[in-house]
C-alpha cells in the first residue's frame, strides 16, 4: 500500500508549527560568527584554502553555500557563481510547504551550472514522521536536477528524543531517499552527532556544522564553517558557507532510474525525462509528468504496448492469451504482414489468426504459431505445398530442382506413375526420381526428366549396367566377351577408391598413382605404395601440411593450437603478412605470433590473442601501452587529444606517479594524464625526455 505521507505531514505540522516559524536555515541556533578577517575561508596564492586563523584547510575539493528564504529570492547567481562557489545546498522548505525562494533560486543556480543538493529541516518525532518527510522530499525534488546529496537536517527538538529514536528517524528517512536513487546525508552539529546519533547504525555521509577554525568530527563529507559570510551577489542577510571533502561526481551517477512514491522516473544529466526515451536501446514512455507507463498506450492514433518493465514492445508479444505484432517503431500491426521472414494475418484488433485462410481468391494455411505455411506442410497426415508467396499449389511443381505431383485438392502423390508409356517413380517424399533410386532392394536409374533407363550408361564418369527391368548390376560382369568389375555401388572402379581403409587413386586406365597428384581440384601426395598422406610432409627440403582429407593446406590454418599461413604453393609463410587489412607476424617456424611482443628492426610491436598487430591504446596485464598507426610501440612523451602522457622506455604508461623529467616534476593521474608541472619535491624517479611544448 502506498504510504500516505501528506496525511502524516499534517500531523507533524500541527505539532511543530511554532518552531517552523522561527527556523529558516540549518543550524542557525549554533551560529558563532567569524573574525573580521578578509582572507579567511578563501584560497591563498597557492590555491589552498585558509581558515579564520590563517591556517591551511587540507582536502578541500570545492566551496559551496546553502541557502533558504533567509537569503531571499533576488540572489545574483551570476555574481555568486563567480565568487568561488561550485555547489549549492537548497532548503526544500518546511513541513507546511516549500521554501518560497526554492524554485527561483534553483533556476539561477542551474543557469550557472552549479552542482545542486537539498536539505530538509526535520521536525520528525517518530519514524512515521521521518517516512512522511522522506516521501515529501522526493515529491519536491523529482522534477529538479539533483547532482549532490539529499541532507537530513537534525537539530530541532533533539533534546526531547533519545539517541535510539533519533537514529531510527535518520535511518528511516535516509533509507527511503537511498532506495529512490538519491544519495542521503546527515546534517548536524558535532554535539548532536556525538550525543544524539548512533553513526555506526546511521552510516551515512556527514555534513558537520562547526563554526570554528577547524572541525573535530572525523572525515566529514562536508563542513559548514560559518553562517555569517558576506558574499557578493547576496544582499539580504549573510550566508552559510561550506567546504566539500568528497568527490560526488564519482559517486552520484548523472543518469539512471529512480523509484519515487511508487513510480519510476528516468534522469539524464540529473534532469527528469518525459515522453519517449531510449535507454540501452530500449524505448520507454514516461508521459508528460515523467512517470514510466505500462500496458496499452494510444499515442497519436497508434497503439503501443509497454511491458511490466516499461519497455516498449517490438516484434511479437502475447497479451491476455493473444499474440500481437509491433513494428520496430512499436506500433501495433494489423492485416497480412511480413515478419521474421514469414507472413502472418492479424485481425482489426491486432490479434494473430491460425488455420486455413482464403484471402483474395488464394488459399493460405496459418500454422499454430501463426506463420503462413511456405514450402511443404503436413496437415492431418496429408502433405501440401505452398509457393514463395505462401499460396497453396496443385498439379506438377518443381521444388528445389525436384518434381512433384499434387492433385486438384493440393494433396501430394507417391509411388509408380506411368504417363505416355514412360515410367516415373514418385518417392515416399513425393519427389519424382531422377538418376539413381533404390526401390525395395534394387537400384534403378532415371533420366533427368524422370524416365526409367536400361542398358549401359555413363554417369559422372563411371559406367553402369541396367537390365531390361531397369535393375542395376553389381560384381563380376561379362559383356561382349569382356569382363568388368562393378563395385558394390555398381560403378566400374576409376579415380578414388578406398581399399582396406586407405585411399588410392586410379587413372582412366585404372593405374594406381604415386607422388604429387592434382585431381583437378586439389593437390594430394601418395606414397610409394599409393596411399594418400595426411599431416606434415617434408619434400625436397620444403614443409607442407596435408589436411585430414588429404588436400594440401592453403591460406590461414590452425595446426596443433598454432596458426600458420600457407602460400599458394603450400609452403608456410614467415615474417610480416597483411590479412584482411590486419598485419600479422609469422616466426621462422611459420607459427603466427600471438599474445607476445616482437622486436623487428629495433622496433617493438605487440600482437594480441588473434595475432593482430596492436595500434592505439593497449592494456597488457596491468599496464597500458600506446602503438602508433604503424604498430610501433611509443616511448617518452605522447600527446593524445591535447592530453600529455609519459611512456617509459619499456613502453608502459606512467600512472598515479610524480616523475622528474629533465629536472621538471610532472604528476600523472590514475588515467596517465599529465596534470601539470609542479615543484613537489617528493618525486618517485628521475627521467630524461623531450619537454612537452603544449
Amino acid at each position: 500500500m502506498k504510504f500516505n505521507y501528506k496525511k502524516q505531514l499534517s500531523k507533524i505540522l500541527a505539532a511543530t508549527l511554532l518552531s517552523s516559524l522561527i527556523s529558516v536555515g540549518p543550524m542557525t541556533a549554533y551560529a558563532q560568527g567569524i573574525p573580521g578577517n578578509p582572507t579567511a575561508w578563501k584560497k591563498n596564492e597557492q590555491g589552498v584554502y585558509l581558515n579564520s586563523a590563517g591556517q591551511p584547510v587540507d582536502g578541500v575539493i570545492m566551496r559551496g553555500i546553502d541557502v533558504s528564504e533567509w537569503q531571499g529570492n533576488n540572489i545574483d547567481w551570476d555574481t555568486v557563481a563567480a565568487n568561488d562557489v561550485d555547489f549549492v545546498m537548497f532548503r526544500i522548505g518546511r513541513i507546511n510547504g516549500p521554501d518560497p525562494s526554492f524554485q527561483r533560486n534553483m533556476e539561477g543556480a542551474i543557469r550557472n551550472n552549479l552542482k545542486i543538493g537539498v536539505y530538509l529541516f526535520s521536525y520528525a518525532k517518530t519514524v512515521e514522521d521521518a517516512a512522511a518527510e522522506a516521501y515529501y522530499v522526493l515529491d519536491q525534488i523529482k522534477d529538479h536536477p539533483i547532482s549532490f546529496p539529499v541532507a537530513y537536517d537534525i537539530e530541532a527538538d533533539t533534546a526531547q528524543l533519545d539517541r535510539e529514536l533519533v537514529t531510527d528517524i535518520i535511518v528511516t528517512f535516509n533509507d527511503i531517499i537511498e532506495r529512490a536513487g538519491y544519495h542521503p546525508m546527515i546534517y548536524a552539529s558535532e554535539s548532536v552527532l556525538r550525543n544524539k546519533i548512533d553513526t555506526q547504525r546511521a552510516n551515512y555521509d556527514i555534513w558537520v556544522a562547526r563554526y570554528n577554525s577547524f572541525y573535530e568530527w572525523t572525515d566529514p563529507a562536508m563542513w559548514q564553517f560559518t553562517s555569517r559570510y558576506q558574499m557578493n551577489g547576496i544582499t539580504r542577510n549573510t550566508v552559510d558557507v561550506n567546504f566539500l571533502f568528497k568527490d560526488y561526481s564519482q559517486i552520484i551517477a548523472n543518469r539512471g532510474w529512480r523509484f519515487i512514491n511508487d513510480y519510476w522516473y528516468y534522469y539524464i544529466d540529473y534532469r527528469r525525462q518525459s515522453n519517449w526515451i531510449n535507454v540501452d536501446n530500449t524505448y520507454y514512455f514516461m508521459g508528460a509528468t515523467g512517470k514510466m507507463q505500462t500496458g496499452w498506450l494510444n499515442h497519436e492514433n497508434n497503439y503501443y504496448y509497454l511491458k511490466s518493465s516499461g519497455a516498449m514492445a517490438d516484434k511479437w508479444l502475447e497479451v491476455n492469451n493473444h499474440w500481437y505484432y509491433f513494428g520496430t517503431n512499436g506500433k501495433m500491426q494489423t492485416g497480412l504482414i511480413s515478419a521474421d521472414n514469414n507472413k502472418y494475418y492479424l485481425n482489426n484488433s491486432g490479434q494473430m489468426q491460425i488455420g486455413w485462410l482464403e484471402h483474395e481468391n488464394n488459399q493460405y494455411y496459418l500454422k499454430s504459431n501463426g506463420s503462413a505455411a511456405k514450402n511443404w506442410l503436413k496437415i492431418e497426415n496429408i502433405w501440401y505445398h505452398f509457393d514463395k508467396d505462401n499460396i497453396m499449389e496443385t498439379n506438377w511443381i518443381t521444388v528445389d530442382n525436384a518434381r512433384y505431383f499434387l492433385n486438384s485438392t493440393g494433396q501430394m502423390q507417391t509411388g509408380w506413375l506411368e504417363q505416355n508409356s514412360t515410367k516415373y517413380y514418385l518417392q515416399s517424399s513425393g519427389a519424382m526420381s531422377t538418376k539413381w533410386q533404390r526401390i525395395g532392394t534394387d537400384w534403378y536409374h532415371f533420366s533427368d526428366k524422370g524416365a526409367m533407363t536400361t542398358g549401359w550408361i555413363d554417369d559422372l564418369g563411371s559406367k553402369y549396367y541396367l537390365t531390361d527391368s531397369g535393375k542395376m548390376q553389381t560384381g563380376w560382369f561379362t559383356h561382349n566377351n569382356t569382363s568388368y568389375y562393378l563395385q558394390s555401388s555398381g560403378a566400374m572402379a576409376t579415380k578414388w577408391l578406398n581399399i582396406n581403409n586407405s585411399w588410392h587413386y586410379f587413372n582412366e586406365s585404372g593405374h594406381m598413382q604415386t607422388g604429387w597428384l592434382n585431381d583437378g581440384i586439389n593437390w594430394y601426395f601418395l606414397d610409394s605404395s599409393g596411399k594418400m598422406q595426411t599431416g606434415w610432409l617434408t619434400f625436397n627440403n620444403s614443409r607442407y601440411y596435408l589436411n585430414a582429407s588429404g588436400e594440401i593446406a592453403k591460406g590461414l590454418k590452425q595446426v596443433d593450437n598454432s596458426w600458420y599461413y600457407f602460400n599458394n604453393d603450400g609452403t608456410p609463410t614467415t615474417g610480416w603478412l597483411k590479412i584482411n587489412e590486419t598485419w600479422h607476424y609469422f616466426n621462422a617456424d611459420g607459427k603466427m605470433a600471438v599474445n607476445t611482443f616482437i622486436n623487428d628492426a629495433n622496433t617493438a610491436y605487440y600482437f594480441d590473442e588473434n595475432g593482430a598487430m596492436a595500434t592505439g591504446w593497449k592494456s597488457i596485464g596491468s599496464d597500458t601501452y600506446y602503438y602508433n598507426a604503424s604498430g610501433a610501440m611509443i616511448t617518452g612523451w605522447l600527446n593524445i587529444n591535447d592530453e600529455w602522457y609519459y611512456m617509459y622506455e619499456d613502453g608502459k604508461m606512467a600512472v598515479n606517479v610524480t616523475l622528474s623529467i629533465n629536472n621538471v616534476s610532472y604528476t600523472f593521474s590514475q588515467e596517465g594524464k599529465m596534470q601539470s608541472p609542479t615543484n613537489n619535491s617528493a618525486t618517485v624517479s628521475t627521467e630524461t625526455a623531450a619537454i612537452p611544448t603544449n
